[in-house]
C-alpha cells in the first residue's frame, strides 16, 4: 500500500502537483489504480471538491471510459524493447553466426510479420530489415524507424517525428509510458504459441513429420 500527498497554496495548485507526481510513477509487475487516480484528479467534480459517495457514478464515463486504440507512436515503442531484448539475449551468443539480429540477407530485404497482443486484441506488424534502415508497416500506416536507448528510456524516431518513451520489459510484455498514459503489449512470439508448438513450463516440443516405431 502506498499513499501520495501533495501540497499547493490552493487546491489547484495541490492537484497540479499531485497531477504531474501521479505521471512520474511507472509500476511495472502488479496491478495499480494509478490511471484511476490521475482521471479523478482530472475530473472536474473532484477539482472543485464536489466530493461525496456518489462522485464516481456520476463521473463513470470520465473515471472508466473504454480502451483508446492503439497508436503508431506506441506500438513502434514495442517493437524498438522487442529489437533490443533480443540484442541483449544474442549477446550471450556473441560468437554464433546463427543468433545475428541484424535481418541480413543476401538478396532481398527481410520482412518479419510480428504478432502483439493489446487488450484481447491482435496487432500485426511487418518489420523490414531494408539496407537503408528499419521500415515498419503496420495499423495501415509505413515509416522508417530509428532509435536509441538508455535502460528504460527510448528515443524513437518514425521518419522525421521524435519523441521520447519509458519503456520496461518483463518476458514478453512491454509496458510502455508516454506522458500519463500507461499501455501494455504482449509480444506472440511464434516459437511458444499454439498451433506451432505444443509447451509446458519446463519444455518446449513441436510434432515430427515422422516416428520412429522400431529400432
Amino acid at each position: 500500500i502506498a499513499k501520495l500527498i501533495a501540497w499547493g497554496e490552493t487546491r489547484e495548485q495541490a492537484l497540479v502537483t499531485l497531477d504531474q507526481a501521479l505521471a512520474k510513477f511507472h509500476v511495472v509487475g502488479v496491478q495499480t489504480n494509478l490511471a484511476f487516480l490521475s482521471r479523478l484528479v482530472n475530473c472536474p467534480d473532484f477539482a472543485q471538491a464536489q466530493l461525496d459517495t456518489s462522485l464516481i457514478a456520476r463521473n463513470q464515463a470520465i473515471l472508466f471510459p473504454g480502451p483508446a486504440p492503439l497508436t503508431w507512436r506506441i506500438l513502434a515503442g514495442a517493437i524498438a524493447a522487442l529489437l533490443v531484448q533480443e540484442q541483449q539475449q544474442a549477446a550471450t551468443y556473441a560468437s554464433s553466426p546463427w543468433t545475428c539480429t541484424d535481418g541480413w540477407r543476401l538478396g532481398m530485404a527481410h520482412q518479419r510479420q510480428l504478432q502483439f497482443l493489446y487488450n484481447e486484441e491482435k496487432i500485426l506488424a511487418t518489420l523490414i530489415y531494408a539496407k537503408e534502415g528499419l521500415h515498419i508497416h503496420a495499423l495501415d500506416s509505413h515509416s522508417r524507424l530509428h532509435f536509441t536507448h538508455q535502460e528504460t528510456c527510448y528515443r524513437i524516431q518514425l521518419d522525421t517525428e521524435q519523441y521520447t518513451l519509458n519503456i520496461f520489459t518483463k518476458e514478453d510484455c512491454f509496458y510502455i509510458y508516454s506522458d500519463q498514459i500507461s499501455t501494455q503489449l504482449r509480444y506472440l512470439n511464434p516459437l511458444v504459441q499454439k498451433g506451432h508448438a505444443d509447451h509446458t513450463e519446463n519444455q518446449l516440443t513441436a510434432p515430427m513429420p515422422g516416428k520412429i516405431i522400431v529400432i
